[in-house]
Formats: C-alpha cells, structure tokens, sequence
C-alpha cells in the first residue's frame, strides 16, 4: 500500500475543496442551479472530511468533542425549530439534506465544523485563552451573516416575518462560544493547516454569490 505524506493530502484535499466550490459558484449561478443545490449536503460532508484528514493530531478525544457539539448543535436547532424561542421563528428548505424533526442532520455537523476550524486557527495564536474563544466564536457568526441574505434563495433555511431576528446572531453566538471553549481548552491538539483555507473558501464562495444571486 502507497502511503500517502501529509503535504500530499493537504494539497490534494485544499485543490480538491477549491474545485468543488468554484464549479459550485458557476453551477448555483446557471440554469442548472437546482441540481448543484442538490449536492450541497454531500459537499458539506465532503468538506468536514477534508478538514479532519489535515489535523496534524486526530485524538478520539477530539472526534468526541465535535460530535458532542454537534448534537448540542442539533438540539438546539430542534428547540429553535419547534418554539421560535431560541432563534426566530424559521423552517428549513430541503437543499440540506435529510431533516429529523425538521432539522437537518447537515446544519449541525457544518456548525461544529465551522467552530472546530476557528478554534483551530485562534489556538496557534499567542494570545490568552479567552481571547482566543471570542475571537474563534465571533468567525461563525461573521460566516452566518454572509450566508443569510442568500438562504432562502438557495432554500437553505426562511424566516418567517422574512427578517433575520437580532437575537438569531446572539443566541448563535453564544453556542459558538461555548463550542470554541470546548475545543480550546480541552488537551486535545487543534493544529490543523488546513483550517484556514477551509474557512476562507467558505468567505469565498457566499461572497461571490451574494453578488451574483
């Protein structure tokens, strides 16, 4: 068996993650945008994947973690779903994938992605461990917010009155914090080179279509 080096994955999965994102753009922006909407579950996995085949220290410890977050993430999602008291009041389209209580399965894990990434980036940073949290958590929520106005577009997820509620960002931000303080101040290495392509593909690619849609 070929043993494949850490630079050759990082370089293989970073190519891989910018190709599919930039025929992602020219798709969504054709006539075929329903088709290459279809997919996005499959990219966002696809994505997750990428990421955790870079960490320089993949510890059980630290897939525990994320699938811990991801099922408070999920939760939460659930309650927000069903009594509009913690986010808004919103429902979610069907370009996500597979819904259980109307929520899909998709939302949650690119949440705690989205906060494992932040937080492995502001943890190779020589700055305190609380400033590290705030600024890991503030990352998700700036992505949200670009995210947002194309939502319901994409068929993501829509707001009911049609408004992003204020307290959407807060109540988010307070999840992100408490996922960011989970991974920073657990033991478990954070290094991850690919972190910050990862997230700047993310910018990337709903900028661009914030301008195109």
């Amino acid at each position: 068996m070929v043993k494949v080096s850490a630079p050759a994955v990082f370089r293989i999965c970073l190519i891989a993650l910018v190709t599919i994102h930039f025929f992602g753009v020219i798709g969504i922006a054709s006539s075929f945008k329903d088709l290459f909407l279809r997919t996005t579950p499959l990219v966002l996995l696809i994505s997750t994947l990428f990421l955790f085949l870079n960490f320089s220290s993949l510890s059980k410890r630290l897939v525990f973690l994320f699938f811990l977050c991801a099922a408070i993430g999920y939760l939460a999602e659930v309650i927000g779903v069903q009594t509009a008291y913690l986010f808004g009041s919103y429902y979610y389209g069907e370009n996500l994938g597979l819904k259980i209580f109307g929520v899909p399965l998709t939302i949650a894990i690119n949440r705690a992605t989205l906060c494992i990434a932040s937080a492995s980036i502001m943890s190779q940073l020589k700055i305190s461990k609380p400033l590290q949290i705030i600024i890991a958590a503030v990352i998700p929520v700036a992505i949200d917010m670009l995210i947002e106005p194309l939502c319901s577009k994409l068929d993501f997820w829509h707001w009911t009155s049609g408004v992003v509620p204020l307290f959407n960002y807060v109540t988010w931000l307070v999840f992100s914090l408490l996922f960011c303080a989970v991974y920073i101040l657990s033991p478990a290495r954070l290094d991850n080179p690919f972190a910050k392509y990862y997230l700047l593909v993310q910018v990337i690619f709903f900028g661009v279509l914030n301008l195109l849609l």
